[in-house]
């Protein structure tokens, strides 16, 4: 995202920006069809680029708001701890450990539940997803 012309709010200036966005947003409830929707990026080099990108915007959010809901946060760790390929754990991973704020280490915490996350083994309904494409 670029600032605006007068330094203010960032505006939005490419459709990746949009997306990551929306990934972000997407994120704070996560139903299931929004998972279905991540998942489905998660095939794409591109995609994995827009949620890794929305991930990291997403607990930025948590960092500036005034209340933190970890017991939420770790659960969306864990979630991608299960099920992201394993070609974005390590980039989860350095996201997770890259700043020492509480939201931050929930994310990690949830990352380090899943027994997927710590053997580099991706999630098999990925693995089914990508055959597909």
């Amino acid at each position: 995202m670029k600032k605006d012309s007068a330094g203010g709010s960032p505006e939005l200036n490419t459709d990746r920006d949009v997306d990551v966005a929306r990934v972000s947003l997407n994120l704070g409830a996560f139903r299931p069809n929004e998972r279905d929707e991540v998942e489905a990026l998660m095939i794409t080099d591109v995609g994995r680029r827009i949620v890794a990108a929305a991930v990291a915007e997403h607990l930025e959010g948590w960092k500036r708001g005034d209340w933190l809901d970890r017991p939420y946060i770790e659960r969306l760790g864990n979630w991608f701890g299960r099920k992201a390929p394993p070609a974005m754990l390590s980039q989860l991973n350095k996201i997770a450990g890259s700043d020492p704020h509480p939201a931050y280490v929930a994310f990690a915490t949830g990352m380090g539940r899943s027994s997927l996350a710590s053997d580099g083994a991706g999630s098999s309904d990925y693995r089914h997803m990508a055959a597909a494409v």
